[in-house]
């Protein structure tokens, strides 16, 4: 689904996280226990040493309903956190995000020809791969969920997106 499906007042837009809407972003629920807490991401996000990074709240009209992190981790573009929060998730608002978080961060970083992503979580990986990425490898350590890390292309995310 790109984002010409949706119409102009459901689009999100991505303003930086804040002190003007940071405690409202820590205040979202992603509905998961696998997920690590708002506000230790955010910190974690914040300590970084790390020069091209964005941390930011996603809107909806005046609503904040999730938040989204990128940044460079060996030279590679990173999703370091995707989340939307869980009264508005399966309503087409991830998806759509998602094409808004990749035309930002293949624009600001345009010298990177792919971004990954890892999870645990199978409904996060069913969703990632819904947005066109694909499994690059899965590791497991006995008694642990399967991580899965997933990366797309952009030159297969602009072709899709101009469908």
């Amino acid at each position: 689904m790109s984002i010409q499906t949706f119409t102009k007042m459901n689009i999100p837009t991505l303003k930086q996280i804040s002190s003007k809407n940071f405690d409202e972003v820590i205040r979202l629920d992603p509905g998961s226990e696998h997920m690590t807490p708002n506000l230790k991401s955010i910190i974690e996000f914040i300590n970084m040493d790390r020069k091209m990074t964005f941390a930011d709240a996603v809107y909806i009209e005046n609503k904040i309903i999730g938040f989204v992190m990128v940044d460079c981790e060996n030279d590679k573009l990173k999703i370091r956190r995707f989340m939307i929060d869980k009264n508005y998730q399966s309503l087409g608002h991830g998806r759509c995000t998602m094409d808004v978080l990749l035309r930002k961060a293949f624009s600001i970083f345009d010298k990177y020809k792919e971004i990954y992503v890892t999870t645990r979580s199978d409904k996060a990986k069913d969703f990632y791969k819904k947005s066109g990425f694909c499994i690059s490898y899965s590791t497991c350590n006995s008694g642990e969920l399967p991580e899965y890390v997933l990366v797309l292309t952009k030159q297969s995310w602009w072709l899709d997106s101009v469908d």
